[in-house]
Parts: C-alpha cells; structure tokens; sequence
C-alpha cells in the first residue's frame, strides 16, 4: 500500500457495472465515484437492490467493473493480472459479514487463524498475534471454545479478530450488526472505530442509520447511482 497520506486507499472513478446485455441488462452500478482514505470510515446505505453489496463485491476485488476506473492505494486495478489482482486482494482487505462465515466446529482461535492460512508466519509470532487479536476484540476467555457455544455478538467479534489477522489496510463489512442485539452491535461499533484509529480504512454497509452515523462519510445508493 502507498505510503502518501495524501492518495486515497481506494477510489472508483465512475465505476459502471453491468450484468447481462440488451433490454435484459441490470445496471448494477451506474457511474459511482468515490474516494476513501486511511484511517476513515465510509457507511453505504440504501434499499435491498440498490446496489450496495455489488459495490461492496467490486471495492473487495470479487467482481470487476464494466467500465470506469479502481484505485488501490493509487493502483489501477485493470492493470494488473489474475495472480496480481489475488495477492491484492489477500493482502489489502479484510472482510466481515452479517453471517459471520465461522467454521462452527472449530475453536474461536483456530477461526482467527484461518485468516492466515495463505501467510506464512512462525508458530511463535502466529500465536502472539492471535492473542494479541483476541483480547482486543474480548475474547481471550473465549479462544478455545467452538464457535458453535458463542452469542452472535462474540461471533462476530471473532469475525473481526480473523478479518484483522492480515493486519489489513482496508476493512469491508456487510451488514456487520444485522444480527446482534443493540449491545452486541455497539461493542462491534466500538471495534471498528478502534480500527480505524489505527489507520485502516473501513467500508460498511448498512441498513440502519444509528449505525451508518457512526461512520466519517455516507454514501446512499439508489438504482445503481450514489446520491449526491
């Protein structure tokens, strides 16, 4: 990632995406321009269908653009082959979803460390770091039980504890309290703004609008287009 505080971590210059052809065609996404810097974070809100989750999918490198342009830390995405694209996306984002994506039979740390699997650490320093992670997110108590014992709300805080193992510069989240409880979701909150303190930069989606203010910036999507 680039050093230059002053280039945005990401950037979409009227990205355009588009899925079928002819009178059939869905507009995903129908020209959005944003930028997003480190350390800040951006909520997307707007009804089922308006395009939030393609935006998500595109900024994380899981669906390419029709038309426009991404930046990655002032890269061109569309310069870059298959295996570059990957290693980009392993290294600069860090994902979290509404269902939290566990593996229900393994213990909370060995969940975080899945998130290491492509990396390559010793077991000394793989330990330290997934320690480190657990007590931050509250859960040391809990790193050997199975994800399965967990509330919702400890399970998306392992959710958090993995996505970060990678140490990220970008996190992506869907809908990241859509399941907790008003408790469960402000401990979360309370994690994403610690992270974002440390410099990373954070994109959530959202359906709820205490939780899209807590974020820095708001983009509201409707049929495919941000409003302004």
């Amino acid at each position: 990632m680039s050093a230059d505080p002053t280039t945005p971590v990401l950037e979409l210059r009227d990205a355009r995406r588009t899925f079928g052809s002819g009178p059939a065609a869905v507009h995903a996404l129908g020209g959005v321009s944003l930028t997003l810097h480190a350390g800040r974070s951006l909520a997307v809100t707007g009804r089922s269908g308006s395009g939030k989750s393609t935006l998500l999918n595109v900024l994380g490198l899981l669906e390419t653009l029709t038309d426009g342009q991404y930046l990655v830390a002032g890269q061109d995405v569309r310069t870059l082959g298959t295996a570059a694209v990957d290693a980009l996306r392993a290294h600069t984002f860090g994902f979290v979803f509404q269902s939290f994506h566990l593996v229900p039979y393994l213990t909370v740390a060995e969940n975080v460390e899945l998130g290491l699997t492509y990396q390559r650490h010793g077991s000394r320093a793989r330990r330290a770091h997934i320690a480190e992670l657990l007590e931050r997110v509250g859960l040391t108590h809990r790193r050997s039980s199975t994800v399965a014992t967990l509330s919702g709300g400890e399970k998306q805080r392992a959710a958090v504890a993995r996505a970060l193992v990678r140490r990220p510069a970008v996190l992506l989240a869907d809908e990241p309290t859509g399941n907790l409880d008003d408790a469960s979701a402000a401990a979360v909150l309370d994690l994403f703004d610690g992270v974002t303190a440390d410099g990373v930069a954070l994109v959530m989606v959202t359906h709820d609008l205490q939780t899209a203010a807590r974020a820095d910036e708001r983009l509201t999507m409707r049929d495919g287009r941000a409003l302004a």
